[in-house]
């Protein structure tokens, strides 16, 4: 794993979009990204739950259901077996390592800022 202490990680491009008959492929990872950024924006500052989305409770809910198991999720997805048979492997471990940042990044007109608590 990368230590945070020293610099971003330097990375190879990862593989393009994965198409299936001229479609982008749904994908878990996202779906359980977007409900890990929820959750731990939750805890950290608070969210109107009222406001969000139904896309967004579905994602909060998926990543709640796998956080106990997320490695093994991420490694069993369909992109996961396509990263890993790639060679990949470290990619989808990273991908899995929550609470891996000491930082959110929030958009605040043209620039990132901290979120603050």
């Amino acid at each position: 794993m990368h230590d945070p202490a020293s610099g971003p990680p330097l990375r190879r491009p990862g593989p393009p979009a994965v198409r299936k008959q001229g479609r982008l492929r749904p994908a878990v990872e996202d779906l359980l990204g977007a409900g890990a950024v929820l959750d731990r924006t939750e805890r950290a500052a608070g969210l109107d739950r009222a406001a969000l989305s139904p896309e967004a409770h579905a994602a909060l809910a998926a990543f709640r259901a796998a956080e106990d198991a997320l490695a093994e999720e991420l490694h069993g997805c369909v992109s996961g077996r396509e990263l890993r048979s790639r060679g990949w492997d470290d990619d989808v471990a990273m991908a899995a390592g929550l609470d891996a940042d000491h930082a959110v990044p929030v958009l605040d007109g043209p620039a990132y800022r901290r979120l603050q608590r």
